[in-house]
């Protein structure tokens, strides 16, 4: 029998289970799953690039 938490189930149903790419970095063609950019460390992980106007939203 397969269990599932019940956390688990609403994170699929709603979404938030998704660990596809997010964003792609123009620069150097990177795509990472997670950033915020509101943050001060809003960079690719990959070349470090700081301009939020190079990442494409992949979602």
């Amino acid at each position: 029998m397969d269990t599932m938490s019940v956390l688990q189930t609403v994170k699929e149903a709603v979404g938030l289970d998704n660990h596809d790419p997010a964003f792609r970095c123009e620069e150097c063609g990177n795509e990472f799953e997670y950033s915020d950019p509101d943050s001060y460390w809003f960079s690719c992980p990959e070349c470090g690039n700081d301009d939020e106007d190079a990442f494409t939203s992949l979602s």
